[in-house]
């Protein structure tokens, strides 16, 4: 097994390194929010690849098993069904051939917990987004992305003043500024 960090593996001949505490981690939410689906769409190929090379691989180690069972049983054709699969099992090739299959069921698994993961970070990247923006609007911040043209708050205006309503108003573009002045400036 390798070190916490990082799974080495190859499918489809393609050598495949992925670090798990760099890519799993949320280190940047922008970055990471624009990258996710990116990943997803990676994983889920790699997944299906693997997928498509254990079939492969089954399929190769049950062929072979029946051609050499057939060798075996034409040499002796009143061997037992045991005899004939330790004979097969004994061969130097049987292990090889079990070893690719558990090696791409492995490559598979791996596959699937990675895209599983990224599942995972991607609602927290969408939760951790969804507080970013209503902390962002409960102080009446904006990110540089998506300016708010027109917000709701709640602004006294003269005659809620007067009559004490308290009612919500809307800032439009031209008063942002002078109701941000205000804000800041009382004390």
């Amino acid at each position: 097994m390798n070190n916490f960090d990082e799974i080495k593996m190859k499918i489809e001949g393609e050598e495949i390194v992925f670090d798990r505490d760099k890519e799993l981690s949320i280190r940047d939410l922008s970055a990471d929010q624009t990258r996710i689906a990116a990943q997803m769409s990676y994983w889920g190929q790699l997944q299906a690849s693997a997928e498509s090379e254990k079939i492969r691989a089954d399929t190769y180690y049950r062929t072979w098993r029946a051609v050499n069972g057939k060798k075996v049983l034409d040499a002796d054709p009143k061997l037992a069904e045991w005899k004939v699969k330790m004979e097969l099992e004994a061969m130097p090739d049987f292990q090889k051939l079990k070893n690719g299959i558990a090696q791409a069921t492995y490559n598979l698994v791996v596959c699937r917990t990675v895209f599983d993961s990224f599942r995972i970070k991607a609602n927290q990247l969408q939760s951790r987004g969804a507080n970013m923006r209503f902390e962002m609007e409960a102080t009446g911040m904006t990110t540089k992305e998506t300016p708010v043209e027109v917000r709701e708050v709640k602004k006294k205006t003269k005659e809620s003043k007067e009559n004490g309503t308290g009612e919500v108003a809307s800032i439009g573009e031209g008063d942002k500024k002078s109701h941000m002045k205000n804000v800041f400036s009382k004390k």
